[in-house]
């Protein structure tokens, strides 16, 4: 299971081979009684037929959805990455940013592991707010403010996040590292250190 919005909408993603380097997405509005196959994205060249096993996703609303994943080359040493979104509750997927591009996308490592896979995470507030975060080398959190066509990672330190949040209003936020604790109040423009404190 993915998410679930309320008793009756929940999204499914599930292994189509036995090794899982492939995968598919289901959704019901009916609490499982039925399910609706969704349609691909996110291919990796050696799954084209269904979702690379490298990604995320999240579901604000039962028609506002956002997947976040690798998508092949980016460079010598990187994975490319890609951001869609349906906005219509399965339709077609319309994709919004390449980190190969220039909308400020992080990277992903080209030898990337399911379980670091598994801790990147998406979120949003609102169709227009939200945020990436992917530990590792490459950053974040990496917010946005125009639903997920450009990203902008404006952290101070080099510690890159492991895992942020929002609060509704979409400008106070916190985030974590290895080893601190970082908030912020102006929708992700500036981020300090409150744990521990920083010495004087």
């Amino acid at each position: 299971m993915l998410d679930a919005k309320g008793e009756r909408t929940s999204w499914l993603s599930f292994c189509l081979q036995g090794d899982c380097s492939q995968r598919a997405l289901a959704v019901t509005y009916d609490g499982g009684s039925t399910w609706k196959s969704l349609p691909s994205t996110c291919p990796s060249p050696e799954a084209q037929d269904g979702l690379s096993q490298y990604f995320t996703a999240y579901f604000l609303s039962e028609s506002d959805w956002w997947i976040f994943c690798r998508v092949g080359p980016g460079g010598a040493d990187k994975e490319g990455t890609a951001l869609y979104r349906i906005s219509d509750g399965g339709g077609q997927w319309k994709l919004l940013a390449r980190a190969t591009g220039t909308a400020g996308l992080p990277a992903l490592p080209l030898l990337l592991s399911p379980s670091v896979a598994g801790r990147s995470i998406i979120g949003f507030v609102n169709v227009n707010d939200g945020w990436i975060t992917i530990g590792g080398s490459s950053g974040g959190p990496f917010v946005t403010h125009d639903g997920g066509i450009s990203w902008s990672d404006p952290r101070p330190l080099d510690t890159a996040a492991n895992t942020a949040s929002f609060l509704g209003d979409s400008m106070h936020g916190w985030a974590l590292t290895g080893v601190s604790l970082l908030k912020t109040d102006d929708g992700g423009a500036t981020w300090r250190q409150i744990y521990p404190p920083e010495r004087k």
